[in-house]
């Protein structure tokens, strides 16, 4: 029998099983799943003491569009099984930043995904979620990273998603073990504090660095020529529960073409967005339909701006100063630099009556796994007083707080806590030895992981040898020949360009300019010097380069170009994996030094150990360059 049989034969037993479930529990008064309430009301799915058996079947068509054109996200039709329990009718949809595309690169089917119980049925959740996301442990040999990390700033008191490890097949393909992760939406805030209509954002660089006002968003804005959002696309943007609006009506639209041509693609698109500027970078999650900016944009004048005899005063109106002390301390310590500390992005902000708070988001490239170019003693030797990857001016959330005196005695404070508690070298020592032990078998049989199972048991002590972002595929998963889009030898592509995921350019040519038209590069090779456009990449162009650039490029052209860069260089992730204990103790052994003034805590302001990342400043223009979102 065929995976497309399984999965219609599951969906007619399923549709049995909620229609005896209506008439029965109807005649009780209770309707419950029948009636798209919830899906399973057993406790929430993060069991830390084993490993849960999660099961996603599609249609082998499905399965196969999800894998070939996994970087459109696009959500496909599923069902859902957790330890055997069924969900009907989920979305499902590959997930990533740089971690998808260097999947996708590889020619790896090994995909994160995001699990939607609410995409195609509002009012269902599964245990009181609508969301899952499974990772993938692209970037850690050991499994482990993530899911410490998240421990972590729970421990320290920060508002901080739920964790716990799948073994996870897709129809008869065994994924291996993945980590499973809660979704930050208002089931989540709704844990943490008592008002849950306030503004979430989730923002993406360079508007995540935070080191904007209103006044540089209306110049940005006329500058590029860029009007703010009219009422219709506001409304467009409305959540329906599942999702917004103008994804809906675009599903509704595909499934009346097919009903029409006779197919059956029960296919959905993922949101998409196309950022504009600074607060489109923002990234609003929630009140999408009536959007008001006020207080983000008070917060960002305060932080910027306010002068420093009041900044106290005021910046405790409208931040949760102790948690974002709290967060800086974690952060910094177990070198979390794919964050606001370095790339300006996997955090959200929640917005309480005029007042935000900072959540942790994406830990896989924790304990250094994602260095930003630092060299190894960088890592282990980060500043505890400059933090950052790159200008400590130019992450103001950090260089305003740190710098006045009370708020950095209370940072101490907490950095001393978390050395001495939960970061101790003996319970991090007990906790890594733990998670490894519940993880080793199902690390052992997972044949797609990215790394050995000797780079798994060395990598909890030792370094760990890098063969490129996330490690090698498994044998026999390579495509052969050149990545596609690769060019001839010979042909335009920025000088030391790394094109996304760490890679470098393709044997025998090199990376294209993104989704421009043949016609559109010439033109801009005919109007530009070479240096000029790999310059593009970390500056704001002049306004005669924007008339040249629009003479050759279309609107469409100008959307990537600006937000891309003519190429994106990523910043590498280092040629090592600092095993996890000895990161933990070196790591330890250094901020001690540095607290006892045995080390240097602060450098010339550049940030700790800058290297050869290259990513947008304040300045640059709304939404680019930037690494693949």
């Amino acid at each position: 029998m065929g995976n497309d049989e399984i999965w219609r034969e599951n969906r007619v037993a399923a549709t049995g099983i909620v229609a005896l479930l209506v008439l029965c529990l109807g005649l009780m008064g209770y309707v419950g799943i029948a009636s798209g309430e919830s899906a399973g009301d057993g406790p929430e799915p993060f069991v830390t003491d084993r490993v849960a058996e999660v099961r996603i079947v599609m249609s082998d068509d499905d399965w196969e569009t999800l894998q070939l054109d996994a970087l459109e996200e696009e959500y496909v039709q599923a069902d859902f099984w957790f330890d055997g329990e069924l969900v009907p009718d989920v979305a499902v949809r590959p997930k990533g930043n740089s971690s998808l595309n260097s999947v996708v690169r590889q020619g790896s089917t090994r995909l994160s995904l995001k699990v939607d119980f609410n995409f195609f049925n509002s009012a269902r959740t599964f245990r009181g979620l609508k969301k899952l996301n499974f990772n993938n442990g692209f970037n850690d040999p050991t499994f482990i990273r993530e899911h410490i990390s998240y421990e972590l700033f729970d421990l320290m008191g920060l508002p901080t998603p739920k964790t716990s490890f799948v073994d996870l097949w897709i129809n008869d393909t065994h994924m291996g073990l993945y980590t499973q992760v809660e979704q930050v939406d208002k089931t989540f805030l709704n844990r943490y504090f008592s008002d849950v209509g306030g503004n979430l954002y989730k923002p993406e660089p360079p508007a995540g660095y935070l080191s904007w006002t209103e006044e540089d968003l209306e110049e940005l804005r006329d500058e590029l020529g860029i009007a703010a959002p009219e009422d219709e696309e506001i409304a467009l943007q409305i959540n329906m529960g599942g999702a917004k609006l103008v994804d809906i009506m675009n599903a509704l639209e595909e499934q009346e073409e097919d009903v029409e041509d006779g197919t059956d693609n029960r296919r959905a698109n993922a949101p998409e967005s196309e950022p504009m500027d600074f607060i489109e970078k923002m990234g609003l999650k929630t009140n999408e339909e009536f959007p008001d900016h006020t207080a983000l944009l008070n917060f960002l004048e305060v932080l910027n701006n306010e002068p420093d005899e009041t900044f106290p005063e005021e910046i405790e109106k409208v931040l949760d100063v102790d948690s974002a002390l709290r967060f800086v301390a974690v952060a910094g310590t177990i070198g979390y630099f794919d964050s606001y500390l370095g790339v300006g992005h996997n955090y959200y902000l929640y917005e309480v009556d005029g007042k935000f708070t900072i959540i942790p988001w994406d830990l896989n490239g924790s304990f250094g796994a994602f260095s930003m170019g630092m060299s190894r003693d960088d890592i282990i030797n980060c500043y505890i007083d400059e933090p950052t990857i790159g200008p400590v001016a130019e992450r103001p959330l950090v260089e305003r707080l740190l710098t006045y005196e009370p708020y950095l005695e209370k940072y101490y404070e907490y950095l001393d806590e978390f050395l001495d508690g939960p970061f101790s070298i003996e319970k991090m020592t007990s906790r890594i030895n733990e998670t490894a032990d519940l993880i080793n078998s199902y690390v052992y049989a997972d044949e797609l992981k990215f790394f050995s199972n000797e780079d798994f048991e060395r990598g909890l002590s030792q370094d760990v040898e890098r063969s490129g972002q996330g490690g090698a595929p498994p044998m026999g998963m390579l495509p052969e020949g050149p990545p596609p889009g690769g060019l001839p030898p010979g042909e335009f592509s920025p000088e030391g360009f790394v094109p996304p995921g760490g890679f470098p350019p393709p044997p025998g040519g090199q990376t294209p300019l993104p989704q421009l038209s043949e016609e559109s590069l010439t033109c801009l090779k005919s109007k530009f010097e070479k240096e000029v456009l790999d310059e593009l990449r970390t500056r704001r162009p002049s306004i005669e380069e924007l008339e040249k650039l629009k003479s050759c490029l279309s609107r469409e052209e100008m959307d990537v170009f600006l937000r891309r860069g003519p190429s994106v260089a990523v910043p590498t992730t280092g040629s090592t994996f600092i095993g996890l204990r000895t990161f933990v103790v070196e790591r330890t052994k250094s901020i001690k030094e540095q607290l006892e003034g045995k080390r240097p805590s602060y450098g010339d302001g550049s940030g700790s150990g800058s290297g050869d990342m290259r990513m947008p400043v304040m300045g640059d223009f709304p939404g680019g360059p930037l690494p693949p979102l």
